[in-house]
């Protein structure tokens, strides 16, 4: 569960009928129980339970495939171990906390990919979920945690963790950032939000609004049949050589001449294509998410849990 996920709010107007179906008693497994149950509501062709829930009821298999790069939502993640090698950043990580309840995003580095994978019916494909091992900075303190200033940018702490023990975050939910360092406070991060690849935000209502006007406009109202317009001609019976002039002769020479020239320019035309082709190639060629010179690597030491932060929290 991604943190900042729901919470247990407490009911005292609770009916019976609320607790008809949960476990009897505090040594039965949430998990068992929750396998038993939708095993049953299956096997009784409930319409609530479809064929996606019932595999994911009977957990994953006990082998996963680990990734430290993953593509995901438009966005190319790499683990801090595998950040470390290179010069681009592409570690970085939030999941947008919830506006309703006031939650505010996480942020956070990527440790591993986790790709789970069920039991599937017979032929069909096997679900699977992408989760995400992260760090999470601590975004509860509001003061040597996370502070965002006059002009709304977020600055996180990176040597403060968040004392809450949920790592995992569906891949789903996942986008990424940039952690720019900053002059004069080493330990802090000005966090740098960026758009999926090739991701282009439109206002969806207004699109639909004047797309529909422009349909409506270029429309024909009426249906004109241009089938019956069309005539067959036979190409092999237009002349191509006219006849009501006199010939003009020219010699050989300058008939071979104009050959070599027009091959030399076909030759050279051809090479500064293929140059200009492989200089854009080279300009446009994928090379991860570069902040040119505020790439930083977040050491190990950054996310070390020092005694003063734990006895603070």
């Amino acid at each position: 569960m991604p943190p900042g996920g729901p919470r247990v709010q407490k009911n005292s107007s609770a009916s019976a009928s609320d607790y008809e179906n949960r476990p009897g008693g505090s040594s039965v497994d949430l998990c068992d129980w929750f396998k038993i149950r939708i095993a049953n509501l299956w096997k009784e062709g409930d319409d609530r339970v479809s064929e996606e829930l019932f595999c994911l009821a009977q957990g994953p298999l006990k082998c996963v495939i680990c990734y430290e790069g993953y593509i995901i939502n438009g966005f190319r993640f790499h683990t801090r171990k595998r950040q470390r090698k290179r010069k681009t950043q592409n570690s970085g990580v939030v999941v947008k906390g919830d506006v309703e309840s006031g939650e505010a995003d996480f942020y956070g580095v990527l440790d591993e990919v986790i790709l789970l994978e069920y039991n599937a019916l017979k032929d069909r494909r096997s679900p699977k979920v992408v989760l995400f091992k992260c760090k999470w900075f601590d975004i509860y303190n509001k003061v040597n945690g996370v502070k965002v200033d006059k002009f709304g940018v977020t600055s996180v702490n990176v040597s403060r963790r968040l004392p809450i023990n949920e790592p995992f975050a569906l891949g789903c939910q996942v986008g990424q950032v940039f952690y720019v360092p900053t002059h004069n406070t080493p330990q802090w991060r000005v966090v740098v939000k960026t758009t999926p690849r090739n991701h282009f935000d439109f206002p969806a209502d207004e699109d639909d609004h004047y797309g529909n006007v422009i349909l409506q406009d270029i429309v024909q109202e009426e249906v004109i049949n241009i089938l019956q317009d069309i005539q067959e001609v036979n190409n092999e019976d237009i002349p191509l050589v006219r006849d009501d002039i006199e010939p003009d002769l020219v010699e050989a020479r300058f008939v071979a001449q104009c050959r070599e020239l027009i091959d030399d320019v076909d030759v050279d035309g051809g090479e500064g294509d293929t140059a200009e082709q492989e200089q854009e190639e080279s300009e446009f060629s994928d090379s991860g998410s570069s902040i040119g010179p505020f790439d930083v690597d977040l050491q190990e030491s950054d996310f070390e849990d020092e005694a003063e932060n734990d006895e603070s929290n």
